[in-house]
């Protein structure tokens, strides 16, 4: 499964400090 990964870049995309 990839629903880590795949929630990982959606909190780095969402991530205001990045």
């Amino acid at each position: 499964m990839v629903e880590l990964e795949m929630k990982k870049k959606i909190i780095i995309d969402t991530d205001p400090g990045i």
